[in-house]
């Protein structure tokens, strides 16, 4: 007999059979986290993650182990993401910002005639070569941390990762389609939330190492790139999917180009096999040359050996099993190739698009050293004109009481 005592408030959800030890769902109170220094403050990685929670401990076709798996793995990945596009998130809408205000705001201090003796003139110098400075700095973080990158990157995969879930909860979109290789789906022919289960793991990890992947091509420079040997992390394109050679539109990176179907049929839910029991791919064999042979003319008389000929069958099919392994490689190589230009085009055209950041803001610079250069020479000169007329004055002063 099942029993169930649910408690989301005391953390205290238990499902157990009676008469058994069964495992125990983990209450509410573990997914709780801190908010950042103040630990008396703590807030959930998602907004409605208490619907969530009380959907998914109340699923009848899982057992507790599965559901403690959903929802300590989707906690931690969204945890993760949401503190990393916080950080991110604040620190590029404030960079912009302070950009944008003080690219309209030190033009116009500069534009302000001030003369050098007045109160005013050395508070206006101090204040535009603050904000010059400042702006320098900013610019320079913004392009160390790569802020404008990794808020689109975070932004994106934050709201993919959410929408699956939903997607897995709801059994729509992939986990909707019914797997003719699942006998349990075929049975019922509807899905269900045990079926899909590792689809769904799959998918959220995949995501999640995509994620990584992502930020770390995002970190590692050109340079760092040809000189690594034996590099298998292919570089992932995230903003500005393009089409490749042929006018085919690229495959999904989370899924290597398989269908739902097929990553249904993988990814299904059966028993595991042990090691000893998995039978090892057998790795194509090479072709054995044959020393060639002189062969006589038959004679009316003798009759054409039924072995021979089954032996030069069996070799016409092992030459043409072993073509078309390498035809197959040679085309998973030629994509490789497509990928690795395709990734390097993309790399040049953000390098491209730095140097002329770097280059506009040099250029930016020397006109406002020139523009500083220019208000010292005319204080200069408004100087001694001003020491002119006081020696003229007092020279008239005193040619006036002799």
């Amino acid at each position: 007999m099942e029993t169930k005592d649910d408690d989301i408030e005391t953390g205290s959800v238990n499902s157990y059979i009676a008469g058994s030890n069964e495992l125990k769902i983990l209450g509410i109170r573990y997914f709780k986290n801190d908010f950042g220094c103040f630990p008396c403050v703590s807030k959930y990685s998602l907004n409605d993650f208490l619907t969530v929670y009380n959907t998914i401990t109340h699923l009848r076709t899982l057992d507790n182990y599965q559901k403690n798996i959903v929802l300590v793995r989707f906690n931690r990945i969204c945890h993760f993401i949401n503190r990393e596009y916080f950080l991110i998130k604040w620190c590029y809408t404030l960079s912009k910002l302070f950009v944008i205000m003080t690219g309209i705001i030190a033009p116009a201090l500069l534009s302000i005639n001030v003369q050098t003796g007045t109160f005013w003139y050395p508070y206006v110098y101090w204040l535009v070569w603050v904000i010059q400075l400042m702006v320098s700095l900013t610019t320079a973080f913004a392009s160390f941390y790569k802020w404008d990158k990794k808020y689109f990157i975070y932004k994106a995969y934050k709201t993919k990762i959410e929408q699956e879930l939903w997607l897995y909860l709801e059994l729509i979109g992939r986990y909707g389609i019914i797997n003719k290789k699942c006998p349990d789906e075929n049975k019922k022919s509807r899905t269900t939330h045990k079926t899909k289960l590792n689809l769904f793991l799959s998918r959220l990890e995949i995501l999640f190492k995509r994620l990584k992947d992502a930020d770390l091509d995002i970190e590692i420079t050109e340079d760092d790139n040809q000189s690594k040997e034996g590099d298998n992390t292919k570089p992932t394109t995230i903003i500005g999917e393009v089409a490749n050679q042929e006018g085919k539109e690229l495959v999904d990176p989370t899924t290597d180009g398989k269908t739902a179907e097929d990553l249904s049929g993988m990814l299904m839910t059966t028993p595991a096999m042990p090691m000893n029991s998995r039978e090892a791919p057998v790795p194509p064999q090479p072709v054995k040359k044959e020393s060639p042979k002189v062969v006589s003319p038959a004679s009316s008389t003798t009759t054409a050996n039924p072995d021979k000929k089954k032996q030069v069958i069996i070799n016409e099919d092992d030459l043409r099993i072993q073509f078309q392994h390498l035809q197959k490689e040679l085309r998973n190589q030629f994509a490789d190739n497509q990928d690795l230009a395709r990734s390097i085009q993309i790399m040049e055209a953000s390098l491209l698009e730095e140097r002329r950041k770097t280059e506009r803001l040099r250029r930016e610079s020397e006109i406002n050293q020139l523009k500083m250069m220019s208000i010292v020479e005319h204080s200069k000169d408004l100087d001694s004109i001003i020491l002119l007329q006081y020696a003229v004055r007092k020279f008239l002063k005193n040619k006036a009481r002799k």
